[in-house]
């Protein structure tokens, strides 16, 4: 069998857009990871946002949404109080951890369960809890 120039050519294409495919992918690979390390960091602003969530009565406590579920609604939950949050500031990083759980969820094709994540009933008892 002779070698052909265009033979070398198609082959020499081939690797070519495999090794592209595969650059490609660890790019994706980066962003995601990336990613996941900023909606982690969200959770740890929006934990230090809320602290220890102190209350005096059960008005002072509600819930906000954290992350995104593919099916639609939140990931779950997050309870703070009234009491000594900066909830404009809460509620900002609460609503860009959304959005970037979203974000993250599409462009890696991610599933979930698409159970519904119920909201919590939420208390006073010296801290603002769920029942």
């Amino acid at each position: 069998m002779k070698w052909h120039h265009t033979s070398s050519k198609y082959i020499l294409l081939v690797l070519l857009a495999s090794n592209i495919a595969c650059a490609n992918d660890n790019v994706a690979k980066a962003e995601a990871v990336k990613s996941q390390v900023r909606i982690d960091n969200l959770i740890k602003e929006i934990d230090n946002i809320i602290g220890k969530a102190k209350c005096n009565d059960d008005s002072q406590c509600s819930y906000i949404d954290v992350g995104y579920k593919p099916c639609g609604g939140p990931a779950g939950y997050k309870i703070y109080s009234s009491k000594d949050t900066d909830i404009p500031l809460l509620f900002k990083k609460a609503k860009e951890h959304v959005m970037l759980s979203r974000e993250f969820y599409i462009a890696s094709g991610l599933i979930s369960d698409c159970s519904v994540v119920m909201p919590p009933v939420v208390k006073c008892n010296t801290k603002c809890i769920s029942e």
